[in-house]
């Protein structure tokens, strides 16, 4: 049991070891489904911006979503990147 994992452990080497075993099973789809959370927080934030009003809530509303919509896009294009990076 204890070189099943050590065999395990050899084959997940720098930024994947990161990544929780389930996680890493499903890159492609956690990878899309991150991109796609950034676009929602994105539309999230321009409607807060155009809608909103021009008070200080309304801004820091739209940077916060911005924000997480930047964390979002970075995170599921990171697990894509590596996700081709294991398929080649």
């Amino acid at each position: 049991m204890n070189e099943q994992i050590q065999d395990a452990m050899a084959l997940r080497t720098g930024a994947r070891r990161l990544i929780p075993r389930w996680e890493f099973g499903h890159l492609r789809a956690l990878g899309f489904a991150r991109v796609g959370g950034a676009l929602v927080l994105t539309t999230c934030g321009l409607l807060t911006l155009a809608f909103a009003g021009s008070g200080a809530k309304a801004y820091g509303w739209a940077a916060f979503f911005l924000f997480f919509a930047a964390l979002n896009l970075a995170g599921g294009i990171w697990e894509l990147r590596i996700y081709r990076s294991g398929s080649s």
